[in-house]
C-alpha cells in the first residue's frame, strides 16, 4: 500500500476512491477478457489484459500486474495461456479481496496527511504552472519529478507537450489535471 500511496503523493482519500473504482473495472475486464479467449479474439484479450495491467500496476498492485503481463505476453506470442490466465485470476482475487475491506459506502475520515498531501500537490503544480506560464524549460524537469511521485496520464502528456515546447497545451493538460483532482491553482493568499 505505501507505494500505491506514494503514486498518489500520499491522498489516502483520493487512492481509497481510486482502489474502489479499480473492483468493478477488473472484474468486468476479467469477465470480457474470458470472454474473447472463449471466441478466440486473442488480440483483443492481449489488449483488455495490456489495459488490466496497466490498471494493476497505477495502483501499485504487483501480483496482478505481474500476472497480467505474462498472460499479455503469452497472448501475443501465441504461446499456451491457461496457467497464466488462473494465475492472474487467482492475483485479482487477493487484490479484490483487500479491496473488501475497504467498503464502498462511506468514506473514511479525513487525515491530517491527507489535508497536507493536496496542498504539497498544489503547490508543486503552481509552481509548474508558473514555470509554464513563463515557457521555462525548468518545467521539463518539474514535470518529470512529479510523473515519478504520481501515476497519472495527464502527466505524460504535459511531458510530452513540454518537450515539444507546446507550453500553452501544456498549461491547458495542467489545468485539466488540476480540476480533476479537484485542486485550486491559484495561490490561497491571493486576493480574489
Amino acid at each position: 500500500m505505501p507505494a500505491a500511496l506514494q503514486r498518489v503523493v500520499g491522498n489516502a482519500r483520493l487512492l481509497r476512491e481510486l482502489l474502489l473504482r479499480f473492483a468493478p473495472k477488473a472484474t468486468s475486464s476479467l469477465d470480457a477478457i474470458e470472454s474473447n479467449l472463449a471466441a478466440g479474439s486473442f488480440e483483443e484479450a492481449a489488449q483488455r489484459v495490456h489495459a488490466l495491467k496497466g490498471l494493476a500496476g497505477n495502483l501499485a498492485a504487483g501480483g496482478a500486474h505481474d500476472a497480467a503481463s505474462a498472460l499479455e505476453r503469452a497472448l501475443r506470442e501465441g504461446r499456451a495461456w491457461g496457467t497464466q490466465l488462473c494465475a492472474l485470476r487467482a492475483e485479482l482475487e487477493v487484490v479484490l479481496g483487500g479491496l473488501a475491506t475497504l467498503g464502498g459506502d462511506e468514506p473514511s475520515a479525513p487525515s491530517a496527511a491527507d489535508d497536507a498531501a493536496p496542498a504539497a500537490l498544489r503547490s508543486r503544480l503552481a509552481q509548474l504552472a508558473e514555470l509554464l506560464e513563463l515557457n521555462d524549460l525548468d518545467a521539463e524537469e518539474l514535470v518529470t519529478e512529479l510523473r515519478q511521485a504520481t501515476a497519472a496520464a495527464e502527466l505524460d502528456r504535459l511531458a510530452a507537450e513540454v518537450a515539444r515546447l507546446d507550453f500553452a497545451a501544456a498549461r491547458a493538460t495542467l489545468r485539466d489535471y488540476a480540476a480533476r483532482l479537484d485542486l485550486s491553482l491559484a495561490d490561497p493568499g491571493a486576493a480574489q
